[in-house]
């Protein structure tokens, strides 16, 4: 998962927050970001500058997990609050097996 963020020159303080689907395993936050375990969200900051660091997790879906399953989350700019735009969807499939067998013809 990665989001970008590019603050306007003018801002003074930025926070963000994500919040993947429940039960999925989050790790390798970035960013020195953290998992708030209570509010099940991936949270990054506060930050006193305007930069524009790409924000980065890895999320893993319990095994079996089919369907679609969304992502929200916000930042905060100078106080005032955001939603995160752009794809925030994804959709797991079930594997599919193929079996080849050989086709026999008898006369």
């Amino acid at each position: 998962m990665e989001l970008s963020v590019v603050p306007d020159s003018g801002t003074q303080a930025y926070a963000l927050e994500d919040s993947p689907p429940s039960e999925w395993i989050i790790s390798d936050i970035n960013e020195g970001g953290g998992w708030d375990a209570i509010n099940k969200k991936v949270k990054w900051g506060p930050f006193f500058d305007n930069t524009s660091p790409a924000f980065t997790y890895k999320t893993t879906p319990p095994e079996g997990t089919v369907g679609i399953k969304t992502f929200s989350g916000k930042g905060s700019f100078d106080g005032t609050g955001i939603a995160i735009g752009g794809s925030l969807s994804v959709e797991l499939q079930p594997e599919k097996v193929f079996i080849h067998l050989p086709l026999i013809i008898k006369d």
